[in-house]
């Protein structure tokens, strides 16, 4: 018998076996990108590091890991951190928000679509409608910026891309369908996708007796090919976060975990159906725990993969930071996928790559010191802001009443404006605990006092500690601002005010401490008979002082800018005449708007999508009008009122503001002297103060940055008086 033929028949039918027993890749029907995202909410790095996942693992080795910050207007609201991914922007969106459903589910006894048809006046062309759409818009419309849910889901859908949103978070009694805040559009519906309850299964041991569906999750997937953006909402871990109230500790971290290694489970199969050559596939968590969150550990993961990502750390032009993202950086990345532009009222920038080691440790490490400086800050600051004014009330008193505490009052004196530059200094010795911080910090700050003081009668300690601390900003801004990040006085990746360049607190200290150390070295150099114009040294430091808070790949503080063009410029119009005149000063400040302005418009320009806050305020106004700048003044005006009344920092205002009014109300004899002794270092008193006072009306924060421009000054001043008070 002749066995060829029947030899072939079987190698074609099993060529046929393989293929069919092979899954099929589910790509876009166009053939185009596509961007998968993978929600595992309520999770954290110590969660993630703690499960068995190899698939996650793979993506891991394979793409790009990052910390993401969870900032929204609500706290720590699911459905805002939702909503906020999707608006490219901080969102409010409470958890009592009506939630989306699928168009023939009933809400209320009323088919879905009936119900928000009746709402917003309009049938739904779409396969799922969020209920609680005018509400979130409501809500967001009174945000001190133009704040826009869906602006994601619109701009893609505009482009003629279609999105999906699969999955669900329901528990017995609530339906939770919070990653519909990533994909609906301005109108609040989602093109295609199932929500509803097929693809979850009940199973007494699971937390609220249910889990996901992942067979049916996976056949809803497969269905996918006419979506662009797909949405994958994994409920398993935000139900067993929201179970673990009802759980023994051990059970509840059990819980999680398995919550995840099911969904790396569900990942591995869902592979088999993805082309990472042409799809972006991102895994994120967009809230922590609710216990998480209120030890501070707010900062999640995420993880990219595909399409030509390369391993290593996520960043942004929002951070500036390796491995640290904004969750308003999701947004503007899957745009920039399909090379579209993300609308002006985006706040985020496309997400990039970075070397630098993607494993979970390294980056569950960094993580750990930002909590650790999250929870240390506030105890630290109030400490420091205590001993400030309690040491500016007993230099009052000493200099009307002296005596023997005169002198401990100078070395106090000098221990406030050595602070911050050892707070500055501290990340360096790489502490982890609170007592040992605080142990550190008053020894070092006690040597630091012995190094400059040794009872010297002049304001050399000031000046000394004033340009230390000035250079020591100037060296960690071109280094990788590394100290600025991690200091206990700088400002916080959680809070997410600010990533890169100098905070309000810094800020304010840069230009009380520049001002008197180049004055204060001016007049010591006079003083030693050298012939040098006080302006030939003080105006190039302070243009080095203008350059380092204005420059933008420095990270430009345009408030900082403004106040040290003012502070500055009263400084020297007031050296070289003796006092401030109106139209000179006026000149002055006008050439220095016309110098960040011109600033501003070449960040914008120049930079593109790595421009600083500077040239992003130029875009959004440019993209979206006039109206977003008075916005922006708006909200900057609401946060100075709000700090006014709640931050301790406002202690440091009213402290000086009485202390000023007792020396204008009696003046003692000796502060006439010391402008006659201290021309030029006089000169920079007076700049400081226009510049701080300028500081507290443009900033954000201004009353951050006006208390902490005053310090140098400030104990300056007091210190020439308690010890002429003492010497009388």
């Amino acid at each position: 018998m002749n066995r060829g033929p029947l030899l072939i028949f079987l190698i074609i039918i099993l060529l046929f076996l393989s293929v069919g027993l092979h899954p099929a890749l589910v790509k876009a029907a166009d053939g185009g990108k596509r961007v998968i995202v993978l929600v595992l909410d309520s999770i954290n790095m110590a969660d993630l590091r703690h499960a068995k996942t190899p698939n996650i693992a793979r993506l891991i080795a394979v793409g790009a890991t990052g910390l993401l910050n969870t900032a929204t207007h609500s706290g720590s609201a699911c459905n805002a951190a939702h909503i906020s991914i999707g608006a490219g922007a901080r969102a409010s969106g409470g958890d009592g928000l009506e939630p989306a459903l699928e168009i023939g589910e009933e809400w209320e006894g009323v088919a879905a679509g009936k119900v928000y048809q009746r709402r917003m006046g309009m049938t739904p062309q779409a396969s799922i409608v969020h209920l609680g759409m005018a509400e979130m818009v409501t809500a967001n419309a009174k945000l001190g910026a133009t704040v826009r849910p869906g602006a994601l889901g619109q701009a893609l859908s505009d482009a003629g891309h279609t999105c999906c949103l699969l999955g669900n978070s329901d528990i017995p009694g609530k339906i939770r369908r919070p990653g519909a805040g990533i994909v609906i559009d301005y109108l609040g519906v989602v093109k295609e996708g199932s929500i509803g309850l097929e693809l979850q299964r009940k199973n007494p041991l699971a937390p609220y007796g249910l889990e996901t569906n992942e067979r049916a999750l996976l056949h809803a997937f497969r269905k996918t090919a006419d979506s662009s953006v797909v949405v994958i909402e994994w409920g398993d871990t935000l139900r067993a976060a929201g179970y673990s109230g009802f759980l023994l500790p051990e059970m509840a971290v059990a819980a999680r975990r398995h919550a995840i290694e099911r969904a790396d489970a569900f990942l591995g199969e869902l592979l088999q159906y993805v082309d990472l050559e042409e799809t972006l596939l991102i895994l994120i968590s967009p809230t922590p725990s609710l216990g998480a969150y209120r030890l501070g550990d707010r900062l999640t993961p995420i993880i990219m993969a595909g399409m030509n990502t390369t391993p290593g750390l996520l960043s942004s032009a929002t951070t500036r930071r390796a491995g640290l993202v904004a969750n308003i950086d999701l947004a503007p990345t899957i745009l920039d996928v399909f090379q579209l532009s993300a609308p002006p009222t985006m706040q985020g920038r496309p997400m990039r790559v970075t070397r630098g080691d993607n494993g979970l440790e390294s980056l569950a490490a960094k993580g750990e010191l930002f909590q650790r400086n999250f929870l240390f800050r506030p105890l630290v600051i109030k400490t420091y802001i205590v001993f400030i004014v309690v040491v500016l009330a007993a230099s009052a008193a000493a200099i009307y009443r002296p005596g023997w505490w005169n002198s401990p009052l100078s070395h106090f004196l000098v221990a406030v404006a050595a602070l911050p530059l050892v707070l500055l200094m501290l990340p360096l010795l790489s502490l982890k605990r609170l007592g040992t911080s605080l142990v550190a910090i008053s020894i070092v700050t006690i040597v630091a006092v012995k190094l400059v003081f040794q009872g010297q009668k002049d304001p050399q300690p000031f000046i000394i500690l004033a340009l230390l601390t000035v250079g020591a900003l100037w060296l960690d801004l071109l280094t990788g601002q590394s100290l600025l990040l991690t200091s206990l006085l700088g400002y916080c990746p959680i809070s997410g005010a600010r990533y890169y360049g100098m905070g309000n607190e810094y800020m304010g200290l840069y230009l009380g401490a520049g001002l008197i150390g180049w004055s204060g070295l001016a007049e010591g150099i006079k003083r030693a008979g050298k012939r040098l114009s006080p302006p030939f040294l003080i105006i190039p430091g302070f243009l080095l002082l203008l350059i380092f808070v204005a420059w933008p790949h420095l990270g430009a503080n345009f408030g900082g800018a403004i106040a040290t063009m003012w502070g500055g410029g009263a400084t020297i119009i007031y050296l070289r005449k003796g006092s401030l005149y109106k139209g000179k000063f006026l000149l002055w400040g006008l050439l220095g708007v016309l110098l960040l302005t011109s600033l501003s418009l070449g960040d914008y320009i120049l930079a593109g999508d790595g421009a600083s806050h500077l040239g992003r305020t130029v875009a959004l106004t440019v993209g979206a009008g006039v109206r977003e700048l008075s916005l922006l003044i708006g909200r900057k005006l609401g946060m100075n009122l709000k700090l006014l009344k709640y931050s301790w920092w406002s202690l440091i205002l009213l402290a000086v503001l009485i202390l000023f009014m007792m020396l204008s109300h009696r003046p003692p004899r000796t502060l006439r002297d010391l402008a006659l002794s201290f021309p030029i270092l006089w000169a920079g008193l007076v700049g400081s103060g226009v510049g701080a006072f300028v500081a507290f009306l443009v900033n954000d924060s201004g009353v951050v940055a006006g208390a902490t421009a005053l310090i140098f000054p400030v104990t300056t001043l007091l210190f020439l008086l308690v010890q002429a008070a003492g010497d009388s």
